[in-house]
């Protein structure tokens, strides 16, 4: 079953919900026994010079491909929640390049390009599972 595609506009750039389900066969890490079958994906665009919130979630693993353009990543230590905390590792990552991101690291990203297009294909996707940290733009 695959959601009606919506494009949302943010300050950061936009994104497209919706953009189809994957069929996965994977266990719960909390609970080995729960079998999830549902990824969800998403394109995001990021404008140049544009970041997301810091943030992080506390079930969703996250993996992004990088389609276009070229991308920061920006991860903190768990439980750091100080917003004047340096981030603890940065990945440059461009055209091609993927980043797992699992569920409970603090995590930013930032477009750097002029054509900033990401695959995001998660485990789920529930609003309720962010937790900023810092406002994105």
């Amino acid at each position: 079953m695959t959601a009606e595609m919506t494009r949302i506009k943010k300050g950061w750039g936009s994104f497209k919900d919706g953009v189809g389900e994957i069929f996965a066969y994977h266990t719960s890490q909390e609970n080995p026994e729960e079998t999830i079958f549902v990824e969800t994906v998403k394109l995001l665009s990021i404008a140049k010079d544009k970041r997301l919130s810091r943030h992080y979630h506390k079930k969703k693993d996250e993996y992004f491909i990088c389609v276009s353009g070229m991308f920061l990543i920006e991860f903190w230590d768990d439980g750091d929640l100080d917003v004047s905390a340096k981030p603890t590792r940065k990945v440059f990552f461009n055209e091609h390049d993927r980043v797992f991101v699992p569920a409970g690291l603090q995590h930013r990203m930032t477009g750097l390009a002029a054509n900033n297009v990401l695959l995001e294909v998660s485990t789920f996707d529930d609003p309720e599972d962010s937790y900023r940290i810092q406002k994105g733009d």
